[in-house]
């Protein structure tokens, strides 16, 4: 979503109001009937969880191929959660979007506002999701639940990926169908796969407290760093080819388009 204020119509800036509001109402309706534990425990928790999941996001890489956004942040993000309940998730994941974008980054407004709000609303719905599914918050103990798992991080990621999608569409005049098939269609596969990590990361927690998130944290960061140094290799070869193909055609305009496909 590059200079999305420069280019915010009046349909983009309803839009992000109705995100933020949305969220802003989700937040205080989760919060209805919720009893903080202000235990040692339950503090450690969202620290540390807060500090992973800031650092995955500002470590995010934005894919030249599709615009899209690749981040691991959803994984501490989802994993509080399942300790947790609701209200914290959101919390948390609002928490991190914000710092992330107005403290770190000092984006604008619009940016801002959106992107807390759609993680903020993408938790609410992955937590509902996971505890219709028989999916039960604890600090105590971790039962893998695992149609309630996978169908939270499905959830999430449609929720995330197709308001994200539809922004951009807003703000670029694109179709959302193509816009979605370009942004989201690869990553949304990605992330279907990656629903156990945020499990997995709920239960070393629960066995090993901050311990266990460093077991999990540290290999997910190596992991991501794997990845990007093949996306680099993959976005310099299309880029290679591209010149390849301008020199083709600009030699012989008749393989205009041919030599393209």
């Amino acid at each position: 979503m590059e200079d999305l204020q420069g280019k915010a119509a009046r349909p983009l800036v309803f839009y992000v109001t109705v995100v933020g509001l949305g969220a802003a109402a989700a937040v205080v309706f989760a919060a209805r009937g919720y009893e903080w534990e202000w235990s040692s425990r339950v503090i450690n928790a969202l620290v540390a969880l807060f500090a992973v999941g800031l650092a995955a996001e500002l470590g995010s890489v934005r894919l030249h191929v599709s615009g899209s956004t690749f981040s691991i942040a959803f994984i501490p993000i989802l994993a509080a959660t399942f300790l947790l309940g609701a209200f914290p998730g959101m919390l948390l994941s609002g928490a991190v979007a914000f710092s992330a974008e107005a403290v770190v980054r000092n984006k604008p407004w619009i940016k801002v506002v959106f992107n807390t709000g759609k993680e903020v609303l993408g938790v609410g719905l992955a937590a509902s999701v996971y505890q219709a599914l028989g999916g039960e918050p604890s600090m105590e103990r971790f039962d893998l639940n695992l149609p309630a798992v996978v169908g939270a991080g499905i959830c999430y990621t449609l929720l995330t990926s197709i308001a994200v999608v539809h922004a951009v569409s807003l703000a670029e005049r694109f179709p959302f169908n193509k816009a979605f098939s370009q942004m989201a269609a690869g990553s949304i596969l990605y992330d279907v796969f990656a629903t156990p990590a945020p499990a997995l990361l709920a239960y070393l927690y629960v066995r090993f407290e901050l311990a266990g998130v460093a077991l999990l944290a540290v290999p997910l960061f190596i992991v991501r760093h794997i990845y990007v140094q093949n996306l680099r290799l993959e976005q310099s070869s299309r880029d290679l080819l591209d010149l390849m193909v301008k020199a083709i055609e600009a030699r012989d305009p008749y393989t205009c388009g041919h030599s393209q496909r």
